[in-house]
């Protein structure tokens, strides 16, 4: 709630991935993708996004956004967003050019001015989000 504040946009974001119309999560296994590492994964499918792996050996435990050096297992599964379940497929690999950031990428934060309205009995932990 606080980012969506402080982000314009981010609510609409939240509302398209977690509803029900457009783009949804799935999870599927790709027996091709195995020993394949994630930054290669993240490549692969040209109608979906994928954000994360159902990982068989931690009792299926999903890890969201993992490292790139990860390595699929055989019963690792994809977390993908996509618009249907048959609507994506992994692909050949394309020819990714790699450069680099500039310098500067990141720039200065510039100060905020937030107004609390009304109270909550978790406002104590929403101000500290604003500290990160």
């Amino acid at each position: 709630m606080i980012q969506c504040a402080r982000q314009p946009g981010l609510a609409q974001i939240w509302e398209d991935i977690l509803g029900f119309e457009n783009c949804e999560f799935y999870i599927k296994r790709w027996p091709q993708l195995h020993g394949m590492q994630f930054e290669d994964i993240l490549i692969s499918f040209p109608d979906a996004i994928p954000c994360g792996i159902k990982v068989a050996s931690c009792d299926g435990k999903i890890i969201l956004n993992p490292e790139d050096s990860y390595v699929l297992q055989e019963d690792d599964e994809i977390l993908v967003i996509a618009e249907d379940d048959d609507s994506y497929a992994p692909a050949a690999l394309p020819t990714v050019w790699r450069g680099s950031l500039p310098k500067d990428f990141i720039g200065p934060k510039s100060a905020e001015k937030i107004l609390f309205c009304g109270w909550r009995r978790d406002m104590e932990d929403m101000i500290m989000d604003f500290q990160l």
